[in-house]
């Protein structure tokens, strides 16, 4: 069998294995294809602000003032040029930076580019520039103020700050004991991931910069990383937690509807994470096994507090598992995905900073299991009298056969399926799913038909 087709299996799998969350799951997301690149280039960031979407990868920059329509440009004619990431003042003003790889990859040169016409062209400030040094993050949080986080020395970090537009900038924060992974500035708090304990420093002003504690049961580092309100929520790998006293204590989000297997880690850069009043999207993934991830987003409604899946990773546009940012902006969440841009519509934000309803689970058995003629499936349901569904699945994710149409069920239920489909015909032998979807509770159960 191919790898392309091993791979396929693969995803279809994780589709029906995991355990699907309640009601913020959709039940057939319907991606639209917005945009693919002219020139092949994958952005690297996506981005919303001064009214416009966009984002930037090596010397490329693409720019959209509703989601729909894309213009592609150069920053600058230089093979070299690394751009990390960009920030609009308005729709015509904005900034972007990143670095010059020179020599063998091992040098680096800091650059900081300046556009006046929505991008059409940009100017080389000639500001921030050191050999040895990489800015990879700019953000603004006012017309005047905005910041650059400069990895400097391969190791280091040095944040600057501009008061005046950006015709200025000075040192707010510098330390040699860590790099910065992700960044985050809001008007009333800013935070930065960094690759080494301490993983997080904040800061309520730019000025005066603290030292957080460093998450629970993190195996790595930060690298993913947002502000929402006071709260700072983030993918501390493998983890999803979030600090509402500036990094100094941390809680571990509920990510139990997420499934055994789920990884917080799918991004394969620092744009993972987006969020607009408390209804924040993420990047996640399953682990097959220890090398390969398949990435599909998460959501949260009630900022950052629980975690459901939105879209599993068997629904994503492809199957390359090469997703690389995510934003929300106009009730949609746009993705970079390969060198294509998608948007799924989701939907204004949730007005919901409290917790999600908590949900009623089934309990699920199955015997025997393999089988060859029968096998039963039993729901034991509690005090909810939710209408359950049954349904039987091949590993392609095709629907096979209607076990239990919408009906309310309460106690203990039992199912027989024969091993045929719908039209009563004898399936072949292999692995096939059971998919039970009880009110907001939804859940798998993976079976073997034996010759």
């Amino acid at each position: 069998m191919k790898t392309a087709q091993i791979r396929l299996i693969i995803i279809a799998l994780i589709g029906f294995i995991i355990s699907m969350a309640p009601s913020p799951v959709m039940a057939s997301p319907v991606w639209e294809l917005q945009y693919c690149t002219q020139t092949g280039m994958i952005p690297h960031m996506l981005m919303v602000s001064g009214g416009v979407f966009y984002g930037v990868t090596n010397r490329y920059f693409i720019i959209s003032p509703d989601g729909v329509n894309y213009q592609e440009y150069v920053v600058a004619n230089c093979d070299s040029l690394r751009l990390c990431s960009a920030f609009m003042l308005t729709s015509a003003v904005g900034y972007c930076c990143g670095c010059f790889v020179l020599s063998d990859n091992n040098l680096y040169r800091s650059v900081l580019y300046k556009t006046v016409n929505g991008g059409q062209s940009w100017t080389r400030t000639y500001q921030l520039e050191r050999n040895r040094c990489w800015l990879k993050h700019i953000q603004f949080v006012s017309p005047q103020e905005g910041y650059v986080v400069m990895q400097f020395d391969f190791w280091d970090i040095r944040i600057y700050k501009t008061t005046n537009a950006g015709q200025d900038w000075s040192i707010v924060f510098e330390s040699e004991s860590s790099w910065p992974t992700c960044a985050d500035f809001q008007p009333n708090l800013k935070a930065v991931g960094r690759g080494l304990s301490p993983f997080i420093i904040t800061s309520p002003d730019g000025q005066t910069w603290q030292e957080g504690t460093d998450p629970p049961d993190l195996i790595s580092c930060i690298v993913h990383i947002i502000v929402s309100g006071s709260r700072i929520i983030t993918i501390a790998y493998p983890s999803l937690v979030y600090s509402d006293d500036q990094g100094i204590s941390w809680t571990n989000s509920d990510v139990s509807q997420l499934g055994a297997d789920f990884n917080a880690c799918g991004s394969l850069t620092p744009n993972g994470m987006t969020g607009i009043n408390g209804n924040i999207y993420a990047i996640g993934s399953i682990r097959v096994d220890s090398n390969d991830l398949y990435p599909g987003i998460v959501r949260s409604l009630n900022n950052g507090a629980s975690w459901q899946w939105l879209v599993l990773p068997a629904e994503m546009p492809d199957q390359s598992g090469q997703i690389y940012g995510i934003v929300y902006w106009d009730e949609y969440i746009y993705i970079s995905f390969n060198a294509c841009i998608y948007r799924l519509h989701v939907g204004p934000p949730v007005a919901n900073n409290d917790d999600v309803a908590p949900v009623v689970p089934v309990e699920v058995s199955c015997y025997p299991n393999p089988f060859r003629d029968n096998t039963t499936l039993t729901l034991k349901q509690g005090a909810d009298h939710s209408l359950t569904t049954v349904a039987v699945y091949n590993v392609k994710g095709q629907l096979v056969r209607r076990l239990l149409d919408p009906q309310p069920i309460l106690g203990e239920y039992s199912i027989t399926w024969d091993g045929k489909n719908d039209q009563g015909e004898k399936l072949g032998a292999g692995v096939y799913f059971f998919k039970i979807k009880s009110g907001s509770y939804s859940t798998t159960r993976k079976m073997i038909l034996m010759e």
